[in-house]
This record gives structure tokens, sequence and C-alpha cells, in this order.
């Protein structure tokens, strides 16, 4: 028989033809070699699922998963975690690239600090321009950072199985169109869970310039609306609920004085 797979990578996917390619190459290229992949393409109108397949006929480690109709990223990455096998679960997006050594450090990580239930990391920043960026996040992240914005780069952490489903998964409604990784964390510190960030860029995280003149108004409010949500999950104070207006107040900005 097989070794029994020990990390499942989710991945949700919609018209990432020009990216997924080397998306999936960076998993493949891991020094840890003991994972499934399992991709759930969302209705896409380009050559996605075209790729995927020739993928998945490559390596059965590849698993592709296919919507009824478009559903958005929450309710994809749910499909895929009804799907996983191992005992810790690794988020990538269509769009990244994960150093060769990041599914290997961060299991390494979680083995070895049993009372945490997340790991993160820090990563570089590519916008398009040929020039990449960093981001850093917290190491230790705490529920009172949480109200000021998400405190993980989602498609860098990985996460014990058990622990996200224990808290519902993905939460898939109106507002997580958007920002459904920020509706997961107030979930996981709501419900007492421990997350670290490693200081070290295991991650390539794509975001393009032109896609945050994409970002719309309604994104901004469904945003606020999850602030709102969480911050009332968390038992936050009423005189800071008016952080929850953020997004919208930094879409205004955004839209007259940039």
């Amino acid at each position: 028989m097989g070794k029994e797979v020990l990390v499942s990578i989710i991945m949700g996917a919609y018209n990432n033809e020009n990216t997924i390619s080397r998306a999936i190459e960076s998993i493949l290229a891991q020094t840890h070699q003991n994972w499934e992949f399992i991709i759930c393409d969302d209705c896409s109108t380009d050559s996605t699922l075209q790729i995927l397949e020739e993928f998945s006929k490559i390596d059965q480690r590849i698993k592709v998963l296919t919507n009824a109709k478009n559903s958005k990223l929450a309710y994809s990455l749910n499909r895929c975690l009804e799907y996983c096998n191992g005992e810790f679960v690794a988020r990538m997006d269509a769009d990244d690239i994960s150093k060769n050594s990041r599914i290997s450090k961060q299991l390494d990580f979680l083995q070895s600090n049993l009372d945490i239930d997340l790991v993160g990391s820090n990563a570089y920043v590519d916008s398009g321009t040929g020039e990449y960026g960093v981001r850093m996040v917290k190491e230790v992240p705490t529920k009172e950072d949480i109200i000021y914005g998400p405190t993980f780069i989602h498609p860098s952490v990985m996460f014990r199985k058990k622990a996200i489903l224990d808290i519902g998964g993905y939460t898939v409604s109106n507002r997580t169109f958007r920002g459904q990784d920020w509706d997961l964390w107030f979930k996981f510190f709501a419900n007492e869970l421990k997350a670290y960030n490693i200081q070290e860029y295991l991650l390539i995280y794509s975001e393009p310039k032109e896609a945050a003149k994409k970002r719309t108004f309604f994104g901004s409010v469904a945003l606020s609306k999850t602030a709102f949500w969480g911050f009332k999950k968390l038992n936050v104070p009423l005189w800071k609920y008016p952080i929850a207006l953020k997004p919208v107040v930094s879409f205004f900005i955004k839209k007259f004085f940039f």
C-alpha cells in the first residue's frame, strides 16, 4: 500500500490560464513530496480547466473538482476540504508561487508545536512591475490584531484539518465573496485557536496594481459587514466598532485621491 497522505493542498481556480501552471509547478517542486493537491475550478471560461486536467493526467496526486455554477472562493475551498485526506491542509492560490521548502518548513513547525493550529509566513509581493516588494506579518497574531485586518497571508497558511473543520470551515454567504479569509480568522480566534507566522518568505504573492483598481464599493461594504460580524463574535468593545468601516473609508480615499 502507498504511504498515507500527510498534507492536503487546496486551491480554488477561476480564469487563471496565464498563471495556474507556474502555481502547480511550484507545488510539484516541493522538497516535501507526501501531499495531495485538490483544486476546484469555479466554472472558468478560459482554458484553466483544460490545464488542470492535463496536470492531473501527469500526476495522480492532483485531483480536480468542478463546480456546477460559479460559486466563489469560500464555496470552492469547502468543497476541497471535503476531499482532503491529510492531517494538515495548506492553502494555495492559482496566481501565486510557493517556495520549494514551504510545505516542509510549515509541516515541521506544526509537528513540533502541537499547541499551534495554524502557521503562515511572510511573502514576497509580485505587483507585475518586475520588482518584488515584501509583506511581513506579525509573528504571533492575537484576536486584538485581527480587528484591524487579516493578520495572515491567506495562501501562505497551513492548518490542522480538524481545527478548521471544528469551526465550520469557510463561511459561504453574500458577504464572503470577498474577505472569506478575514471571516475565517474571526472564527479562528473566537474559538481560542492559536497561530504563528514563520518569519521567512515562503510565498510569492501575486497582487497586480490593476487588481486594486478593480475593487468595488460593494466589495468594501462586504468586508465591513464581515468586520461587524467578527467584532460581535470576539466581543469587541462598542467604542472600537468604527474600525469596521475601514474598508469602506479606504475605498473612497483611493477612489478620489489616488
